[in-house]
């Protein structure tokens, strides 16, 4: 049995939702109406040409983290394939599971939900202080075998840099309401242009 969903249009389906919610800024919309809409974590739906089931929210996040290369298999839609050719192919003892069977995820898309922290979109660095948030809810560095391997490195020259910043100036948004793109990864759509104030002393 397939979860719930829809197709969307003929031949497009859901692409045009899909691509007009990262170029508003709020790739996770298409996510979270979805995810709303059928009162379920896992949706069918129907975006570049193939009809996928997605997996969202922590549980999504972990399974694939987890089962990468085991159950499951990164890949890229036909149609992408068409535009972009590899070189790269799928191993001839792995094939696809058949229709409805691939499962895309945004792992990204748990960053802003309001399921696991309030007021996401508010800045609170508390909410990360103690046992932090549950766990494969917040993935910036990716998990399983996709983990960036400099990922303690980046977060100690993060937490540095951070530091200094703190102490020694106060900053000021100049786009106070700038919104986040999808390209290929969740970005300030202006690089988030900051006036900085050095602190008085």
């Amino acid at each position: 049995n397939l979860p719930p969903g829809q197709p969307g249009l003929p031949y497009v389906g859901e692409t045009l939702d899909f691509i007009s919610s990262g170029w508003k800024g709020c790739p996770e919309k298409f996510v979270n109406d979805r995810v709303t809409k059928f009162s379920s974590d896992v949706f069918k739906t129907n975006t570049v040409g193939n009809p996928p089931v997605v997996l969202a929210r922590a549980a999504g996040n972990k399974f694939l983290f987890s089962n990468e290369n085991k159950l499951v298999v990164a890949w890229w839609p036909d149609s992408v394939k068409k535009i972009f050719p590899s070189r790269r192919t799928t191993p001839r003892s792995m094939s696809p599971a058949g229709c409805g069977s691939s499962s895309p995820t945004s792992s990204s898309s748990t960053h802003k939900s309001g399921q696991y922290f309030s007021e996401p979109e508010r800045f609170d660095p508390s909410r990360y202080e103690g046992g932090g948030p549950p766990p494969y809810t917040f993935v910036p560095f990716g998990g399983g075998p996709r983990i960036c391997l400099v990922k303690e490195y980046a977060q100690l020259e993060i937490l540095v840099f951070m530091h200094h910043l703190v102490e020694r100036f106060r900053f000021q948004k100049l786009i106070p309401d700038e919104k986040i793109v999808v390209d290929p990864m969740l970005i300030p759509a202006k690089g988030l242009l900051v006036r900085l104030f050095p602190h008085k002393g």
